[in-house]
């Protein structure tokens, strides 16, 4: 309820009139005011929110201000490139993050935890429009290898989907990957100091079943925190990269969207993003009980 009044009232305070971008700069005021009157626009916003509402619940969103097409074909023709695209790239983080957070653990304050942490810390300084544009003049400017912008669905062309996927995915998920790794790390190094993997190590037991079956495990609590609340980041996050690469998913719609002042777009892609955010964090929850047996067997008692 909170989200869709933040939804609502924001897309209210963004500069510029609806009705004037769609009548054109230079129409008369009267023919402003009547498309303002026709689309509901000159009502008070609690009446026009729970009008929107209203019609939210029951699945209408309403019909774009501009081309006046249903705002829910719209996103559901556009979502699901926005989570091809996110899920692609927290996998492709997920492969990156691990291997170098767990290295830079098991070697930390040596040479190779620093070099992994100085590389780290230039990719969480790099903007991702910087990053993408640099891809693309390398990728597809001089080797020519991939193309620059487009989609194609995997099931058309696996070859071609996977060409046009994976600048963008990278672009999203290199930073993403960097900063997993320093979680892993610290939440590793943390688990490592504990006694039970004193007492393990002095049993006999090789470091790397000391890692896998005992520390690894009992970090992945945190680790999964992280990864449920990058994927919310991902699907609300790649604004930018989908613009910058002709991606044409949620995040691109939104830009033109707001770039209109189409607020029947806006508001429904939002919503479609807040709501899916908090699916993701109950199904980290769930996870939680899956992974942990000691939860398990506080919800049994309870």
């Amino acid at each position: 309820m909170l989200s869709s009044i933040l939804v609502f009232l924001i897309i209210r305070l963004v500069p510029g009139d609806p009705a004037r971008t769609l009548v054109g700069y230079d129409a008369p005021i009267e023919e402003v005011d009547a498309v303002r009157v026709s689309l509901g626009l000159d009502q008070p916003l609690p009446v026009q929110y729970v009008h929107w509402m209203g019609r939210a619940v029951r699945g209408d969103f309403g019909k774009s201000l501009i081309n006046r097409f249903p705002v829910g074909e719209l996103v559901a023709l556009k979502f699901p490139a926005t989570v091809e695209l996110a899920i692609f790239a927290l996998l492709l983080a997920t492969l990156i993050s691990i291997p170098l957070g767990v290295v830079a653990a098991l070697k930390a304050g040596g040479t190779t935890d620093y070099v992994i942490s100085v590389v780290a810390a230039f990719f969480l300084g790099t903007p991702n429009f910087w990053l993408g544009i640099l891809y693309i003049m390398i990728f597809s400017v001089f080797l020519r290898l991939l193309p620059p912008s487009g989609r194609v669905p995997f099931l058309q062309d696996p070859l071609r989907a996977l060409s046009t996927l994976i600048m963008p995915a990278v672009t999203l998920a290199i930073p993403i990957a960097m900063a997993q790794m320093r979680f892993i790390r610290a939440s590793l190094l943390e688990v490592l100091n504990q006694d039970y993997i004193r007492t393990a190590r002095a049993k006999g037991l090789s470091n790397r079943l000391v890692v896998v079956r005992h520390a690894f495990r009992n970090a992945l609590i945190p680790i999964i925190t992280v990864l449920g609340i990058q994927f919310g980041h991902l699907l609300g996050g790649a604004v930018i990269v989908e613009s910058l690469f002709g991606w044409p998913g949620l995040g691109r719609m939104l830009v033109e969207s707001i770039t209109n002042r189409d607020y029947a777009i806006t508001q429904a892609g939002l919503l479609y993003l807040v709501t899916l955010f908090v699916f993701v964090n109950l199904a980290v929850d769930l996870l939680y009980i899956i992974i942990d047996p000691r939860l398990r067997s506080g919800a049994s008692r309870r």
